[in-house]
């Protein structure tokens, strides 16, 4: 199972997400949202909650990449599951 919450940070129009059928098909495993992330909100969110393995996938800013290794790595105890980051630095 997998789910997929996207921020958009800049000209976010919900109302486009659902006329794209793609969207709609997918619509249970994918969320769209308005804004930057709480990087620490979810990542809370998910270490508590977490039923199995958690693997994060970094690609942005480097200030928000920096933030989450840094939460990450201060609470790997509060999660009784492995935890896998992975990082995507794109330098063009």
């Amino acid at each position: 199972n997998i789910e997929c919450d996207i921020y958009i940070t800049r000209n976010f129009n919900p109302e486009l997400v659902e006329l794209i059928p793609l969207t709609k098909k997918f619509s249970p495993f994918i969320r769209f949202f308005s804004g930057r992330a709480n990087t620490t909100k979810v990542l809370q969110d998910e270490f508590l909650n977490a039923q199995g393995s958690i693997g994060i996938v970094t690609c942005g800013p480097s200030i928000m990449c920096d933030d989450i290794r840094s939460f990450v790595g201060g609470n790997l105890n509060s999660c009784p599951y492995r935890v896998d980051l992975f990082e995507e630095l794109q330098v063009w």
